[in-house]
Protein backbone atom coordinates (compact mmCIF):
# COMPACT_ATOMS: atom_id res chain seq x y z
CA UNK A 1 0.00 0.00 0.00
CA UNK A 2 0.73 3.67 0.08
CA UNK A 3 3.81 4.40 2.23
CA UNK A 4 2.11 7.15 5.30
CA UNK A 5 4.00 10.86 4.83
CA UNK A 6 6.01 11.86 8.32
CA UNK A 7 5.81 14.86 10.30
CA UNK A 8 3.00 16.36 8.01
CA UNK A 9 1.22 16.87 11.45
CA UNK A 10 3.42 18.72 13.14
CA UNK A 11 2.10 21.71 11.91
CA UNK A 12 -1.48 21.03 13.17
CA UNK A 13 -2.07 22.37 16.74
CA UNK A 14 -3.90 19.59 18.92
CA UNK A 15 -7.21 20.47 18.49
CA UNK A 16 -7.15 20.75 14.76
CA UNK A 17 -9.66 17.82 13.34
CA UNK A 18 -7.96 15.58 10.45
CA UNK A 19 -11.09 15.08 8.77
CA UNK A 20 -13.56 17.34 9.86
CA UNK A 21 -15.90 16.54 7.40
CA UNK A 22 -16.62 12.84 8.59
CA UNK A 23 -17.38 13.95 12.36
CA UNK A 24 -20.57 13.38 13.14
CA UNK A 25 -20.84 10.83 10.00
CA UNK A 26 -21.28 6.67 10.35
CA UNK A 27 -17.87 5.26 10.00
CA UNK A 28 -17.54 3.47 6.74
CA UNK A 29 -16.99 -0.55 8.02
CA UNK A 30 -13.76 -2.46 6.87
CA UNK A 31 -12.14 -5.80 7.78
CA UNK A 32 -8.98 -6.19 8.86
CA UNK A 33 -6.63 -8.60 10.57
CA UNK A 34 -5.21 -8.66 13.75
CA UNK A 35 -1.66 -10.57 14.46
CA UNK A 36 -3.61 -13.28 16.16
CA UNK A 37 -4.94 -13.87 12.81
CA UNK A 38 -8.46 -13.28 13.46
CA UNK A 39 -10.59 -11.36 10.95
CA UNK A 40 -12.81 -8.41 12.26
CA UNK A 41 -15.25 -6.14 11.09
CA UNK A 42 -15.35 -2.38 12.81
CA UNK A 43 -19.20 -3.06 12.70
CA UNK A 44 -18.88 -5.83 14.61
CA UNK A 45 -17.11 -3.50 18.00
CA UNK A 46 -20.58 -1.64 17.52
CA UNK A 47 -21.83 -1.09 21.70
CA UNK A 48 -18.08 -0.01 22.51
CA UNK A 49 -16.20 3.27 21.91
CA UNK A 50 -13.35 2.55 18.97
CA UNK A 51 -9.83 4.18 19.05
CA UNK A 52 -8.29 3.31 15.48
CA UNK A 53 -4.38 4.09 15.50
CA UNK A 54 -2.71 4.62 12.07
CA UNK A 55 0.84 4.37 12.82
CA UNK A 56 4.24 2.52 12.18
CA UNK A 57 6.80 1.28 14.19
CA UNK A 58 8.92 3.77 12.35
CA UNK A 59 6.99 7.04 13.61
CA UNK A 60 8.61 8.76 16.46
CA UNK A 61 5.79 10.75 16.98
CA UNK A 62 3.24 6.85 16.93
CA UNK A 63 5.94 5.64 19.12
CA UNK A 64 5.56 8.15 21.90
CA UNK A 65 2.18 7.37 21.58
CA UNK A 66 1.65 4.09 22.45
CA UNK A 67 2.01 4.00 26.29
CA UNK A 68 -0.92 5.84 25.72
CA UNK A 69 -3.02 3.73 24.56
CA UNK A 70 -1.67 0.59 26.61
CA UNK A 71 -2.50 2.57 29.77
CA UNK A 72 -6.15 3.28 28.51
CA UNK A 73 -6.50 -0.41 27.13
CA UNK A 74 -4.94 -1.04 31.08
CA UNK A 75 -7.45 0.94 32.77
CA UNK A 76 -10.87 0.37 30.39
CA UNK A 77 -12.50 -3.07 30.03
CA UNK A 78 -12.50 -4.17 26.43
CA UNK A 79 -16.28 -3.88 26.57
CA UNK A 80 -15.76 -0.48 27.19
CA UNK A 81 -13.15 0.46 24.76
CA UNK A 82 -11.82 -1.19 21.56
CA UNK A 83 -8.39 0.64 20.74
CA UNK A 84 -6.57 -0.77 17.43
CA UNK A 85 -3.41 -0.01 15.93
CA UNK A 86 -3.04 0.05 12.31
CA UNK A 87 -0.08 -0.09 10.65
CA UNK A 88 0.72 -0.96 6.63
CA UNK A 89 3.94 -2.89 8.05
CA UNK A 90 4.34 -6.48 7.89
CA UNK A 91 3.17 -9.03 10.42
CA UNK A 92 6.74 -9.89 12.06
CA UNK A 93 7.43 -6.24 12.29
CA UNK A 94 4.63 -5.31 14.16
CA UNK A 95 4.79 -8.87 16.25
CA UNK A 96 8.03 -7.95 17.24
CA UNK A 97 7.14 -4.29 17.91
CA UNK A 98 4.28 -5.77 20.34
CA UNK A 99 6.62 -8.07 22.28
CA UNK A 100 9.31 -5.58 22.62
CA UNK A 101 6.39 -2.84 24.02
CA UNK A 102 4.41 -5.28 26.08
CA UNK A 103 1.62 -3.77 23.65
CA UNK A 104 -1.84 -5.20 25.49
CA UNK A 105 -4.10 -3.91 22.58
CA UNK A 106 -4.96 -4.91 19.18
CA UNK A 107 -2.51 -4.49 16.48
CA UNK A 108 -4.06 -4.90 12.48
CA UNK A 109 -2.83 -5.09 8.75
CA UNK A 110 -5.83 -3.59 6.72
CA UNK A 111 -5.76 -3.19 3.04
CA UNK A 112 -8.20 -1.62 0.52
CA UNK A 113 -9.19 0.23 2.97
CA UNK A 114 -12.22 3.07 2.60
CA UNK A 115 -12.36 6.73 2.85
CA UNK A 116 -11.51 8.31 5.00
CA UNK A 117 -8.65 6.35 6.25
CA UNK A 118 -7.57 5.72 2.82
CA UNK A 119 -6.76 9.61 2.87
CA UNK A 120 -4.28 9.42 5.63
CA UNK A 121 -1.13 11.10 4.73
CA UNK A 122 0.41 12.10 8.07
CA UNK A 123 1.04 9.54 11.26
CA UNK A 124 -0.02 8.97 13.97
CA UNK A 125 -3.89 10.06 12.60
CA UNK A 126 -6.07 8.50 15.48
CA UNK A 127 -10.08 8.08 14.56
CA UNK A 128 -12.11 8.39 17.76
CA UNK A 129 -15.41 6.18 17.30
CA UNK A 130 -18.73 6.16 19.63
CA UNK A 131 -20.50 3.09 20.52
CA UNK A 132 -23.41 3.90 17.96
CA UNK A 133 -20.13 3.84 15.13
CA UNK A 134 -20.42 7.81 14.44
CA UNK A 135 -17.11 9.01 13.87
CA UNK A 136 -16.68 11.73 16.90
CA UNK A 137 -12.68 12.51 15.73
CA UNK A 138 -10.01 12.15 13.87
CA UNK A 139 -6.72 13.41 15.24
CA UNK A 140 -3.21 14.03 13.40
CA UNK A 141 0.04 13.73 15.45
CA UNK A 142 1.11 12.88 18.61
CA UNK A 143 -1.07 13.46 21.39
CA UNK A 144 -1.05 13.19 25.44
CA UNK A 145 -2.75 10.61 27.45
CA UNK A 146 -5.05 13.27 28.81
CA UNK A 147 -6.29 14.46 25.50
CA UNK A 148 -6.58 10.87 23.81
CA UNK A 149 -8.04 10.13 26.89
CA UNK A 150 -11.12 12.70 26.86
CA UNK A 151 -11.35 12.66 23.02
CA UNK A 152 -11.58 8.48 23.22
CA UNK A 153 -13.93 8.34 26.58
CA UNK A 154 -16.16 11.43 25.33
CA UNK A 155 -20.05 10.75 25.02
CA UNK A 156 -21.30 9.60 22.21
CA UNK A 157 -22.21 11.81 19.51
CA UNK A 158 -26.10 12.81 19.85
CA UNK A 159 -26.88 14.91 17.14
CA UNK A 160 -28.93 13.29 14.25
CA UNK A 161 -26.42 11.02 12.32
CA UNK A 162 -26.15 11.87 8.61
CA UNK A 163 -24.45 9.45 5.83
CA UNK A 164 -20.87 9.97 4.57
CA UNK A 165 -20.29 12.57 2.93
Amino acid sequence: GAKFLIDKASSLSSTDSGFPAWNGKAAPDFSFQTLEGQTLQLSSLRGKKVILDFWATWCPPCRKEIPHFIQLATEYSRDELVIIGISDENEETLRAFAADNDVNYAFATAQDLPEPYNQVTGIPTTFFIDRQGIIKNAVVGYHSYDTLKKEALSDDWSVAVEAAP
